[in-house]
Formats: C-alpha cells, structure tokens, sequence
C-alpha cells in the first residue's frame, strides 16, 4: 500500500491496475475517504522473431534477403513500417505477418523503422537495415593463344 500523512496532492506511479483509497481526518475527528482506481495500460511492444541480426543484413543486389519477422505485444494490434531513404525495390512488407522479405534489386543502405499500431499508450519502435551492395566490374577479352601456350 502507498501511505503518506501530508497534505495532497499525491503521486504514485502504479505498475498494474491499482485502487487507492484516500481518507482524510480533521481535528474535530471527523473523517472521510475516497477511493480511486489507476488503470495501467500496457505499452505497445514489437520484437524480432526471425533468426538474430536478420534486422541487419548486407546482400548482393538480385540476391534475396532472409525473411525480417516481428511479432506484437502489450495491446498492439499490428504494425506500420516507414523506410529511409525509401522502400528498397523488390522488398515487400506483409502487414498481417509482419515480415520483410523480398529480393532488392537496388543497391543503397535502407533503414526501416517499425512502429506498433493499437493500443493507448506511446510504443515503442523497432529499427533495422538492409544494405544492398552491387556486384563488382568484370571484364573478360578473348585473346588467341596457339596450342600448347598458357593464355
């Protein structure tokens, strides 16, 4: 229980759903009490499901990256994603699963950030990155060689 025998107002700072009951006496002995419930919502909360550092991996453009997942908590429904600089070509967000998948097909360093949707208190986010990296120049020149000779 809280008790404090100064005068109001009071804070507290419940972490589950709690009810307080106020009373107050005066010097004639007279008193009187009130009671109040402080309901305790739950933080919308996102976490990685999918294999550790899939939130941050570096491919080869035209090469598929491993499936992003997450999975929603404390009242969250379900979540929105925004990207910096922009949505990588060829990588899709499946809201309902809440997966990142796909095979980029630009090369850049893409950062997303996860934002839990539902629920009545601020949420928390989740952020990661995506680099794409494009292959290396090759060239190849025929040149004849004659037989028996190393070209």
């Amino acid at each position: 229980g809280y008790t404090n025998t100064g005068t109001g107002p009071f804070t507290v700072n419940p972490l589950t759903t709690t009810t307080y009951t106020v009373t107050g006496s005066a010097s004639n002995g007279c008193t009187a009490s009130q009671s109040a419930t402080i309901t305790v919502n739950p933080t919308p909360t996102i976490t990685l499901t999918s294999a550790a550092g899939t939130d941050n991996q570096t491919v080869c453009v035209n090469s598929p990256i491993s499936a992003i997942t997450y999975a929603v908590g404390g009242g969250a429904t379900g979540a929105s994603i925004s990207w910096s600089p922009s949505t990588p070509a060829g990588i899709t967000y499946t809201a309902g699963t809440i997966t990142i998948s796909g095979t980029p097909s630009s090369a850049g360093t893409y950062t997303y950030t996860l934002t839990p949707t539902g629920g009545s208190c601020t949420p928390t986010t989740s952020t990661g990155t995506i680099t794409v990296s494009s292959p290396p120049t090759t060239s190849a020149s025929p040149n004849p060689v004659c037989q028996g000779a190393t070209a």
